[in-house]
């Protein structure tokens, strides 16, 4: 628009002098050429711009991309450490049940066992001086044998006098 104002200026003062036309024609197209070529020069520094950023954001992308396969990978490998943690607080568990049965067994063993020692001396007053002997010894695992697979103490009944068996049971 204002290139068409400016020729209809042009064409006006041509009528009165065509030099004086022609120098603002001249004027016009050396402003305009100054013009274009300063909008050129911002167009390539623009677009200069423009490859830097989309490069810099090409490499931003690329390592935010590093980052979050990174973060994939770091999150996988806690989940595995987190897996054989739970893991082994589970076996940690499972081996705590398993020593607390343990002892208790040992517990009861050895009570069975203080038990069996004093029928032992009720029995035998002085089995602790036979126990080096054989025959001895092969009455004793006969009678350990019965005392383990008899409950309810329905083996002994013929097996030991009354009085032996009275004081078992209590």
């Amino acid at each position: 628009m204002l290139y068409l104002c400016f020729l209809e200026i042009v064409r006006q003062v041509s009528t009165k002098c065509k030099e004086q036309a022609l120098f603002l024609l001249k004027i016009w197209h050396t402003y305009f050429d100054n013009f274009s070529n300063k909008i050129q020069t911002q167009f390539e520094k623009i677009n200069d711009s423009t490859y830097k950023l989309e490069h810099s954001m090409k490499a931003l992308t690329d390592r935010v991309e590093q980052l979050f396969t990174a973060e994939k990978s770091k999150d996988r490998e806690f989940l595995e450490i987190k897996t054989k943690y739970e893991k082994s607080l589970t076996i940690l568990d499972m081996c705590a049940r398993h020593l607390y049965r343990q002892e208790d067994k040992a517990a009861d063993w050895k009570e069975k066992f203080d038990v069996l020692n004093e029928n032992m001396g009720v029995l035998l007053p002085n089995y602790k001086d036979y126990f080096k002997a054989a025959r001895l010894h092969n009455e004793l695992m006969h009678l350990d044998v019965a005392i383990k697979s008899d409950v309810q103490g329905e083996l002994l009944e013929g097996y030991l006098p009354y009085k032996f068996r009275k004081q078992l049971k209590t």
